[in-house]
C-alpha cells in the first residue's frame, strides 16, 4: 500500500511540474501583450495577493493557473470560492457576503464583464455595508459564457459568426463608475 501512495504522489508531482512548465512557457510568450493577456493578469494577481485571500471566481474562460489555491496561507495560497455549474450573476453578492463574514480577510472577486451585468445591483450593498472587495473585471465586451454556449450548439449563430445581443459596448461600460 505504501508503494502505491509513493507512486501516486510521484506521478502527481510530475504532472504538476509539467503543468507549471507549460504555463510558464505560455506566460513568457504573452507577457508583454497589449492589451494585457489573461494569463499575465493571473500571474500579476498571484504576485499581488497575500496568502489567505478569499478569491471568488465568476470568470469562466481565463487561465487562472498561476494562482496558488488551497488552505495554507503560509504558502501564499488563496481560498477559492467558485461554482461548479454555469450559473451567472452570483459573484458580486457572494463577494459582499464573504467580506461581511470575514472583514479581517482580503476578498477579491474575479468576474467577467457579462457577469457584472447580471448582478451590478450588488455594488449597492457593497457600498452600504462598507464591504470593500477588490473586483477584477475581465472585460472582453461580451457575454462570453453565453456566446460560447451558442458556439457549442453549432447552430446558425456559429455558422454565420453572428451572436446577437452578446456584445457589451457602444456605449462602453465604465465599470469603475458603475461600482461607485
Amino acid at each position: 500500500m505504501e508503494i502505491r501512495r509513493i507512486d501516486r504522489a510521484g506521478a502527481l508531482s510530475a504532472r504538476s511540474q509539467d503543468r507549471r512548465e507549460r504555463m510558464e512557457t505560455n506566460l513568457k510568450k504573452h507577457f508583454n501583450a497589449s492589451p494585457i493577456h489573461p494569463l499575465r493578469l493571473s500571474y500579476e494577481l498571484e504576485q499581488a495577493l497575500e496568502g489567505g485571500t478569499i478569491f471568488l471566481n465568476e470568470q469562466f474562460t481565463a487561465d487562472l493557473s498561476p494562482i496558488a489555491f488551497g488552505f495554507r496561507p503560509a504558502h501564499r495560497e488563496k481560498i477559492w470560492i467558485g461554482t461548479s455549474g454555469g450559473s451567472l450573476g452570483w459573484g458580486l453578492g457572494a463577494a459582499v457576503g464573504a467580506k461581511i463574514a470575514r472583514p479581517d480577510v482580503p476578498v477579491v472577486l474575479s468576474i467577467g464583464a457579462g457577469s457584472v451585468m447580471y448582478s451590478a445591483s450588488a455594488f449597492m450593498p457593497m457600498a452600504r455595508y462598507q464591504a470593500p472587495v477588490t473586483t477584477v473585471v475581465w472585460n472582453n465586451h461580451n457575454y462570453q459564457t453565453v456566446r460560447s454556449a451558442f458556439y457549442q450548439l453549432d447552430g446558425s449563430a456559429r455558422k454565420k459568426d453572428q451572436y446577437p445581443g452578446m456584445y457589451l459596448g457602444d456605449p462602453e461600460i465604465d465599470f469603475p463608475m458603475l461600482a461607485k
